[in-house]
């Protein structure tokens, strides 16, 4: 009779436990493993699947899954990685099996609790689970396995948190450089490539076909048209989001028929038009990046020029010349909802001219400024809601005393009594300490375990917080008078109503209020 001997792929530690055991039952195993990067010095994802399938073999297992996260950080979620926790998790297999354990995770000791806590609630069942990370040889059946797991976790911790601080600055060193950091999806009317000015590193290139969209929308912007209108426009054209999953595919060489293109709305027509990457700038998170001379870093085409980009950031921050802004304050806003969407109503301006420079303020819908269609789109005067909504909350609530409600800490006393305990007790420690008499010394002694006894009996009293109701001595009407601002008075109404709901012209009832339950609501 021939004995078939297989030998293990890789550098493996002997093996023991688990991993020689055969068991007359083949026990179900899951296995996983993970490459975030391949290289010469890395041991390759067929390799690693050699080596547990090897083990797996000799031991006997069931193999009933292996999960593979290809190109994927150690340091994030990884949906394989879940996949495979949870299976082993809900009792579909009895080992979970990885190569290593900072191929299963570098998030540190969180993750290893997860562990801890399957291994455990499964011990005494006819199942149990079994956790095993073949490089260094831990078995969650070993007696030390949660030492051992702990440090692995650890380390692969630190290796990790290394290498993002060097990345983070390598990247930085890059910016400074005028260089593209390669760090995510290159920003609308750019793609990356060879570095236009520098011999070494990448760069950022304009597409010419998003580079004709930018200066369209830069022209309608300057000469008034709304971001609401230049976004709805967008997606009906079909414009793809920079961080859409059709733009990526497309940057990549890839088809991007049937993928998601994202759905712009006004802030994103704003955020986009008014960054500095628009003038061939470096920037990171936001703002532009300086060099040593103090300026700005431009070393790529610009789309924009800066009078294009300064009269754009004027259009949406006119507030700087003294202008009236676009957007009005009101005093429903947080109150007043569209019956169509139920999403807030916001207070606008609208025709505004010379001769009327405060122009006329509405509430309307922010659905279209959200990506959202709503089927009514409700718009109503500001003046008329404000009206009609501070007329009926003063009928219900005006003549009414004004009440504040005061909070205070109830701890029965146990405090000030708390407190002489301690002076006693920290004066009688004194005169221990002082005492020369055996008998005086036992006095003492006893004085302070009964006083020491009062203290633990007093710090585990647990204070109430207690609302108390004050009279102002007015009423709310003459509070509502005196008010400071809108936003005070909005505070009053908030204490009241719930939200208020306007539905469309022609409705039976145009403006609804949702009351909170008090005294003398309608």
């Amino acid at each position: 009779m021939t004995t078939k001997s297989v030998t293990p792929v890789g550098t493996l530690p002997a093996p023991g436990g688990l991993l020689s055991m055969t068991a007359a039952t083949p026990l179900r195993a899951v296995l996983y493993v993970r490459l975030s990067k391949e290289s010469a010095r890395s041991t390759s994802i067929t390799g690693q699947t050699d080596d547990l399938s090897v083990i797996a073999e000799r031991a006997g297992w069931d193999v009933v899954a292996t999960f593979t996260d290809n190109g994927k950080s150690g340091g994030k979620e990884r949906e394989n990685a879940q996949a495979a926790y949870d299976l082993w998790a809900r009792g579909d297999a009895d080992i979970l099996a990885v190569y290593a354990y900072d191929r299963w995770s570098r998030m540190g000791i969180k993750t290893l609790a997860a562990l801890i806590d399957v291994v455990d609630a499964r011990a005494k069942t006819p199942h149990p689970a079994t956790f095993i990370a073949a490089r260094e040889g831990i078995e969650s059946t070993q007696a030390d396995w949660q030492l051992r797991a702990a440090f692995a976790a650890d380390m692969a911790k630190r290796e990790r948190d290394l290498v993002s601080s060097r990345q983070t600055a390598a990247r930085g060193r890059m910016r400074q450089q005028g260089r593209n950091a390669g760090h995510g999806v290159p920003p609308f009317g750019y793609r990356t490539g060879p570095h236009p000015t520098l011999p070494v590193g990448r760069g950022l290139h304009v597409i010419p076909e998003e580079a004709d969209v930018v200066r369209e929308l830069a022209e309608r912007l300057i000469a008034g048209e709304s971001t609401v209108k230049l976004a709805d426009e967008l997606n009906a054209r079909g414009v793809a989001k920079a961080r859409s999953a059709a733009r990526v595919a497309r940057l990549a060489g890839m088809p991007d028929e049937g993928l998601d293109r994202g759905a712009w709305n006004g802030s994103r027509v704003r955020a986009t038009m008014t960054s500095d990457h628009l003038l061939g700038r470096v920037s990171h998170n936001g703002a532009p990046v300086y060099g040593d001379d103090g300026q700005p870093l431009a070393p790529f085409e610009a789309i924009l020029s800066l009078e294009t980009m300064l009269a754009l950031r004027d259009r949406f921050d006119a507030n700087r010349r003294g202008e009236v802004k676009r957007r009005a304050s009101g005093l429903l806003s947080k109150l007043a909802y569209c019956s169509g969407c139920d999403r807030p109503l916001y207070p606008r301006r609208t025709s505004v001219t010379e001769r009327n420079p405060e122009g006329h303020v509405n509430y309307g819908c922010s659905a279209a400024s959200s990506g959202v269609t709503c089927p009514r789109k409700t718009y109503i005067s500001a003046r008329k809601l404000d009206g009609e909504v501070v007329a009926r909350y003063l009928a219900a609530r005006g003549d009414a005393p004004e009440t504040r409600y005061e909070r205070r800490v109830d701890d029965q006393g146990a405090g000030a009594e708390l407190a002489d305990v301690e002076a006693r007790l920290k004066e009688l420690a004194g005169r221990l300490a002082a005492a020369d008499d055996e008998e005086e010394a036992d006095g003492l002694t006893a004085a302070m375990l009964s006083l020491k006894a009062r203290r633990r009996s007093l710090r585990s009293v647990t204070p109430t917080v207690v609302e108390d109701v004050v009279y102002t001595g007015r009423t709310y009407r003459e509070a509502w008078d005196a008010a400071r601002d809108d936003d005070e008075r909005r505070r009053m109404l908030l204490r009241v109503m719930d939200h208020i709901v306007v539905n469309p012209v022609g409705s039976p009832e145009r403006v609804t209020i949702r009351w909170n339950d008090f005294p003398g609501a309608v």
